[in-house]
């Protein structure tokens, strides 16, 4: 439902977009998405569309295994994804955005950082100079990248979370709301307090790439 918002500001700030449908729709959304977007199809599949060519494709999910499932489902049908900057967003001239971001408004992403394919950074989320942020990871409201700092593939940091300066998480990690992390985080960590600790919770996503093993 915010994606189809954020589409309709693009529209009322001069931007030819318009959306579509809506593939695999929860039904008891595609009343308040259908409130913004009068008459949008759902759509059951991708197969139901004529020609995926045709289409350019933004993923609504928040989890970042699911967001990481659904890009390389999308990469294997040879469909496109769509980079949605939010008119209210601020990107660095030499910021580098792959296919499938989304920037809600009020985020910020600074000189020469990297945001990788199917990224999600919500408001207010900001990602500082050369710094980099994995493929399907998900910044919720407030997280924050500092300079230099790097998030691993199908990362979630939630509400407020902080990676200092030059810190590094790996591969399917969850930082907790408020957390401040500095330090080096395996794969599959769980990452929370203030100053933060890393405990390796969790297995790789089939898709991902992990750097070291991860336990039950």
């Amino acid at each position: 439902m915010e994606l189809s918002s954020y589409l309709k500001d693009q529209v009322e700030s001069g931007e030819n977009v318009e959306l579509a449908g809506v593939v695999d729709a929860y039904a008891p959304r595609m009343a308040d998405i259908r409130q913004i977007w009068p008459g949008v199809p759902a759509f059951q599949n991708l197969n139901d569309l004529n020609n995926i060519d045709g289409y350019l494709f933004l993923i609504g999910v928040g989890d970042s295994i699911a967001r990481l499932r659904i890009s390389d489902e999308l990469d294997l049908a040879g469909a496109k994804q769509y980079t949605l900057v939010h008119p209210r967003a601020l990107v660095a001239a030499t910021a580098v955005l792959e296919p499938g971001v989304i920037l809600a408004p009020f985020t910020f992403v600074g000189p020469f950082a990297r945001v990788q394919q199917a990224v999600v950074i919500n408001t207010y989320g900001s990602v500082g100079h050369d710094a980099c942020l994995g493929k399907a990871s998900t910044l919720s409201p407030y997280a924050c990248l500092n300079g230099g700092a790097v998030v691993g593939e199908a990362s979630f940091l939630g509400s407020a979370a902080i990676l200092t300066p030059r810190s590094t998480i790996g591969v399917a990690c969850k930082m907790s709301a408020g957390s401040v992390f500095k330090g080096d985080a395996p794969d599959g960590s769980l990452i929370h307090g203030n100053p933060a600790k890393a405990r390796q919770m969790f297995r790789m996503p089939v898709t991902a790439t992990a750097s070291s093993p991860v336990n039950d």
